[in-house]
């Protein structure tokens, strides 16, 4: 049953709300629901008198175990709501609980939150969960187990439960890190040895050879080519794999089959997005769901700037808390200039968001519509809140050397709604969004037929 979080009119603006509920009947377990903040409620289309919007569980604590399992979800509600699960095949996250605090309160679920491994997100904000850089992990464990409950710690797993032992867990991740980094390394090779070859001929210099690899998957394309049965799903993972391990050995030695091979993947990425995004846009979806679209292809976002952009964070906390720990801003996007290192922020709403209010202000005159005009100031706040803060950001995330971040001009983007079809109505929308300075606004339709016009571009090409 749901506990009841009262009138949400009542609550502070900027907080979410916690309610700590004792399993019926026994008097050892306690869930743990999450109600979001007014402004989530409002972002999201609620108005704030309305009931519909559903709290979720976020965390259970198990005295008799000594357990305290999360459950993540994604931090924006949908439209009906609900909260959906970051990890839809689990029940939840379960680690070791040291001297439980019976009956537990709102400071007992913050120690909690903090006392996860710190490959796990430790903010509320952040709907918990593993940090994107582990989810190999959790990819894994989803192939190995049919298990509903993964359980990290020292102890033994209880019924329904897989185990993953504490020290084992963090020398995994040790080597993911490991691995991200020879990676990175490995990816500004290539492509600092790419540069300098396409530019080598104009400076009167030669071409320098890329590093041989040390993997040989000879016998596993013979196989692939000579078999069609061999063509399964799997194979195909297997191949695409060592192919990308020995990606140096085999651009040195076939250069021009390398190219054809790497524009067709292109070309078939590119071609797969553009139809899954023309599928979203006939559907009625979340911004949740849109940001996740996003968050898969970031490449798409780069159409919004006129310069090449890295994906720094999906939803990411800019600054805002107050002393008491609420009020904190979340940016959809945190993004970069990949050659000055600028940051930007982008906000995404959905197609379907209202541009201009119904009725003219004046003769074909239309006024911005309240969701447009706050998407803009908000979007700004979070500028405002990440400038402000950026020194500690600096110190808490290490943007610095190769993941480095800089705040010389933070760029603004906002994503919303769909181009107007009414002529007056788009004369309406240009001036204003020409004239809002420090927000870059575009709508769904613009990146969806940019994207359609890069694609043909790219299939004429390369006929």
């Amino acid at each position: 049953m749901k506990p009841d979080f009262g009138n949400p009119l009542t609550r502070p603006r900027g907080e979410y709300s916690l309610k700590i509920e004792q399993v019926p009947g026994d008097d050892q377990v306690w869930v743990v629901w999450l109600l979001p903040s007014n402004e989530q409620l409002k972002s999201r289309g609620f108005a704030l008198d309305e009931t519909n919007a559903s709290p979720c569980v976020i965390m259970t604590l198990d005295a008799r175990n000594a357990r305290f399992m999360i459950h993540p979800f994604y931090t924006a509600p949908n439209d009906d709501g609900s909260y959906t699960n970051k990890y839809t095949w689990l029940v939840g996250i379960s680690f070791d609980w040291d001297d439980p605090t019976i009956p537990p309160d709102e400071h007992t679920v913050h120690s909690l939150v903090e006392a996860q491994p710190g490959e796990f997100i430790i903010s509320l904000d952040y709907g918990l969960g593993i940090k994107q850089g582990y989810r190999s992990v959790m990819r894994a464990l989803h192939d190995l187990t049919n298990e509903k409950v993964i359980y990290i710690g020292y102890g033994d797993a209880t019924a329904g439960e897989f185990k993953v032992d504490r020290q084992k867990f963090s020398q995994i991740c040790a080597e993911v890190k490991r691995i991200d980094s020879r990676a990175k390394k490995a990816e500004n090779e290539v492509k600092d040895t790419t540069v300098f070859n396409a530019l080598a001929e104009g400076a009167g210099k030669k071409a320098r050879p890329f590093r041989l690899g040390r993997n040989e998957i000879r016998q596993l394309i013979q196989d692939f080519a000579a078999d069609p049965d061999y063509r399964d799903p799997k194979a195909q993972k297997v191949l695409v794999t060592e192919i990308g391990k020995a990606a140096r050995s085999i651009a040195n030695q076939a250069p021009e089959a390398t190219d054809k091979m790497v524009s067709d993947l292109q070309l078939s990425r590119l071609e797969g997005a553009v139809d899954e995004f023309r599928h979203r846009l006939g559907q009625n979806q979340s911004e949740p769901e849109w940001q996740k679209f996003f968050e898969a292809d970031p490449f798409m976002l780069s159409f919004a700037f006129g310069y090449p952009i890295r994906l720094v964070n999906g939803q990411t906390y800019v600054g805002g808390r107050r002393i008491d720990g609420k009020g904190e801003k979340i940016s959809d996007f945190l993004v970069k200039n990949s050659i000055s290192s600028n940051a930007a922020l982008i906000e995404i709403k959905k197609p379907s968001t209202p541009l201009l209010k119904p009725s003219p202000y004046r003769d074909r005159v239309f006024a911005p519509h309240d969701e447009l005009a706050g998407g803009i100031t908000q979007v700004l706040d979070q500028r405002y809140h990440f400038v402000s803060n950026f020194g500690q950001h600096l110190k808490d995330n290490e943007w610095w050397g190769e993941n480095a971040l800089a705040d010389f001009d933070v760029d603004c983007v906002l994503i919303v709604g769909t181009m107007p079809q009414d002529k007056d109505q788009r004369r309406s929308f240009q001036l204003f969004r020409k004239n809002s300075h420090g927000v870059r606004i575009f709508t769904f339709d613009e990146v969806f037929r940019q994207l359609e016009q890069i694609l043909g571009y790219l299939k004429s090409d390369g006929e």
